[in-house]
């Protein structure tokens, strides 16, 4: 059995990806004690790795997929890298001789009777660019599913994952153009963007799943001196940096370059950025870049404090319902835990403590006020509404109508969570997609009681409406006076919920032309229980219960409901094997509904 290894090496300018394969064969490795860092036993060699990939089909490049006799020639460049790895040590006091067992990665969680330390080894592999990591890992599975997961480890597997992310960052348009100073030079480059509240919380939580593995390649080469785990942040970070600023590279490559008579219009700085943004050559003159990177660096203010990952708190903002009368809304501002959402800090207590670092209910927070502040500049450009409650000294929330409420949470909620800001609203309008939370109607069916005849496909059922919202049920009385409010958001037994005017306009036509004309079939039922069909007169189906053998019938059509088998009759020769007589209650059940069925398959009995 093998299993492919790998991860992202940190190396200044020129990090790569590095690839090694582990296989199943004997481990021990008697040693005297010595500073010298040893081979892994059960790492492939290049060329064992090479043809193993192969033979595989997970080659890292389309040229080498090409079926030959001979011998592939290992066309990457072999690499040793010092990894520190779970390790056995059992001595022997006869031969004075330690015996040293590095742990396959299969066995890393079982408990072992011996102890297990970090212990470096040294392993041959292959060295991928940015280039070929991004060829290599698209061509991985992600679904555990796939044959070819099976021949991964967690590092890679992690990888994977975190390339996916790379890739829905780059839809999402998550980057910007910077200028970096590396030495003595100025250099073009992209850089990701983790701005979202969504993306943040990922590398939190990506953070805390990298394996140990893809933390412990060692910097020290000389002796068995292990070298502290970076951080996982550190390492995401860096890939995802240098991996888009590659992927865009390659994307950008390939459109039609700047049009000529408008880069010669610009600044010769200018040009070189936008030129080195594209070209293998991102260097920058470094006197005229300087002022480039200032103003970049201006540019990106509000977003420096994304950019560096590691926020711990965010401005968060709650809204809030009327109360006691009041027409309007109340939108509050806190300091939230990017790491517990439920952790929040009210504005005066923020106000009242103007500190370098807030400690509130065993939790430190660096720099309050002015993160407190940051936030409510950001949200200010995305909703200006809240502009007049910032001229005070000390912001602590703003009122809403209902109509910007409605406005806050259709339009401004995705914005301010994209941005890396934290929303709370209420309960009910948390959901704001699906049918659950539309005006329209609640159904209960059953089949009528007939006294001859049976029940066929278009044989119209009893059936009772109700008009719901919310999940909530109300009557023609309620909704009009829900109508009068004219508001998008109404109150229901103390829990708000969106009316939509299309909603309405469909409603009142309802009532006023066709709700004595509306009938329902067995099929207009089946096809709502099965999700075929999610409106009724124009208006949407927001909750359907069937009952009696209207019920039975739906629930056997949808596997949650067992088919009783049929006793035997008494004049019939021969023996039914079980799922012959599954058949047979299942043919007699669709006869006494009407309905059609084909029999294939192997069914013929034997006496």
């Amino acid at each position: 059995m093998a299993i492919l290894h790998g991860s992202w090496i940190i190396n200044h300018q020129n990090s790569y990806f590095f690839i090694w394969g582990e296989i199943w064969r004997s481990s021990q490795v008697h040693t005297e004690l010595s500073a010298e860092v040893l081979l892994h036993p059960l790492a492939m060699t290049a060329g064992e790795l090479n043809e193993w990939l192969e033979v595989s089909n997970l080659s890292i490049t389309n040229k080498q997929r090409v079926k030959s006799k001979l011998p592939t020639e290992i066309k990457l460049p072999i690499h040793s890298e010092i990894v520190s790895l779970p390790t056995y040590f059992l001595e022997n006091k006869k031969s004075e001789l330690t015996a040293i067992s590095p742990v396959h990665s299969v066995s890393v969680d079982i408990d072992f009777p011996s102890a297990q330390y970090l212990h470096p080894w040294k392993i041959d592999g292959f060295c991928l660019t940015p280039t070929l990591a991004i060829e290599f890992l698209t061509s991985l599975p992600l679904s555990t599913n796939d044959s070819q997961a099976s021949l991964l480890g967690a590092d890679i597997r992690f990888w994977v994952h975190i390339y996916r992310w790379h890739l829905d960052l780059i839809s999402r348009c998550k980057f910007l153009p910077t200028v970096e100073k590396q030495d003595s030079n100025l250099i073009a480059k992209w850089q990701v963007l983790l701005d979202s509240a969504i993306d943040v919380n990922r590398l939190e939580k990506f953070s805390l799943q990298m394996p140990l593995a893809c933390r412990t390649y060692q910097q020290t080469r000389e002796n068995l001196a292990i070298d502290l785990p970076l951080l996982p942040q550190e390492i995401i970070l860096s890939f995802l940096n240098r991996i888009t600023d590659n992927q865009l590279r390659l994307m950008v490559a390939s459109q039609s370059s700047f049009e000529p008579r408008m880069m010669m219009s610009l600044p010769a700085t200018l040009q070189q950025w936008l030129q080195g943004l594209i070209n293998t050559n991102n260097t920058i003159d470094t006197v005229s870049g300087e002022r480039l990177q200032t103003t970049l660096k201006a540019w990106t203010l509000p977003l420096q404090y994304q950019l560096t990952g590691k926020a711990s708190f965010r401005t968060c903002f709650q809204l809030l319902p009327p109360e006691n009368e009041e027409p309007n809304w109340i939108l509050k501002y806190f300091l939230q835990a990017v790491d517990n959402l439920e952790f929040l800090i009210e504005a005066p207590i923020i106000w009242q403590q103007p500190v370098e670092k807030l400690v509130y209910q065993n939790r430190t927070i660096e720099q309050p006020q002015e993160t407190f502040l940051r936030g409510l500049g950001l949200a200010s450009r995305l909703y200006p509404i809240i502009n007049s409650s910032l001229e005070t000294a000390s912001p602590e929330f703003c009122h809403l109508t209902p109509m910007e409420a409605y406005e806050f949470i259709k339009a401004i909620t995705w914005r301010f969570e994209d941005s890396g800001l934290g929303v709370i609203l209420p309960s009910s309008l948390t959901n704001r997609e699906g049918w659950a939370n539309r005006l329209g109607l609640k159904i209960s069916a059953e089949t009528p009681q007939q006294k001859s005849g049976r029940l066929g496909l278009q044989s119209l059922l009893n059936f009772q409406w109700q008009l719901a919202i919310g999940g909530q049920t109300i009557s023609k009385t309620e909704f009009d006076k829900l109508v009068k409010l004219n508001s998008p958001l109404v109150e229901i037994n103390g829990e708000w919920v969106e009316l939509r005017p299309q909603d309405i306009k469909t409603a009142q036509t309802f009532f006023t032309s066709r709700k004595e004309q509306m009938s329902l079939s067995l099929e207009d039922a089946l096809r709502i229980s099965k999700g075929d069909t999610q409106v009724i007169e124009k208006l949407p189906v927001v909750s359907f219960e069937a009952s009696g053998a209207l019920e039975e019938l739906i629930g056997a059509l949808t596997n949650n409901q067992e088919i009783q088998i049929l006793p035997t009759p008494v004049n019939f020769t021969g023996q039914l094997r079980p799922y012959q007589e599954r058949g047979v209650a299942w043919l007699a059940f669709l006869e006494r509904w009407g309905l059609g069925a084909c029999l294939a398959g192997h069914f013929h009995s034997r006496g």
